[in-house]
């Protein structure tokens, strides 16, 4: 699943998803739908996440395949699976069993109210979670999109002139 990293620690999820513990997995994902998320269904594995800045784009692929033509792989992304917005700048990837586990959501929350934001992304990685920077400083729409019959999954801004148009120029970059 991918979701804004605040809400792993929003009281009112927590409440919702906490309720919905015996509920189906469609019920859940309902839930993190509700709340800006999105739910992606891959293979069992291992998966590297590629983030490029300059690109504007986070790629989600199997450890052992390939990436080192990053541009044409985002070029065959063509299946729109949904978006998510982020408004904290930072994107959490887990899987969404670990929404079950109400310690872990507990300890989460703990540590996002008492400002340990470090620590509640550590907390995700240690548990097979990661966490991923978006783009911009006040929150991203981000599309999602896969690459049809691979699990690769790239996601990059639904609105990336815009963020073109903020970009420093190179002689700005240089200054």
């Amino acid at each position: 699943m991918l979701i804004d990293q605040f809400m792993l620690a929003n009281p009112q999820f927590i409440e919702k998803i906490s309720a919905a513990l015996d509920e189906s997995a469609d019920v859940k994902s309902d839930l993190i739908k509700e709340y800006g998320g999105t739910v992606i269904t891959v293979t069992c594995g291992t998966y590297r996440i590629e983030r490029d800045p300059f690109a504007y784009t986070i790629i989600v692929h199997p450890e052992e395949e390939n990436l080192e033509a990053a541009p044409e792989v985002v070029k065959e992304a063509t299946d729109s699976i949904g978006e998510i917005n982020v408004d904290t700048r930072c994107l959490a990837m887990l899987d969404r069993e670990l929404l079950d586990d109400k310690s872990l959501l507990e300890r989460y929350q703990q540590l996002w109210f008492s400002g340990q934001d470090k620590a509640c992304r550590d907390l995700l990685r240690d548990n097979g979670g990661a966490v991923r920077y978006g783009f911009r400083r006040d929150g991203d729409e981000l599309g999602i999109f896969q690459v049809p019959g691979a699990d690769i999954i790239c996601l990059w801004p639904k609105n990336i002139e815009s963020l073109k148009a903020e970009a420093p120029s190179a002689a700005e970059a240089e200054a």
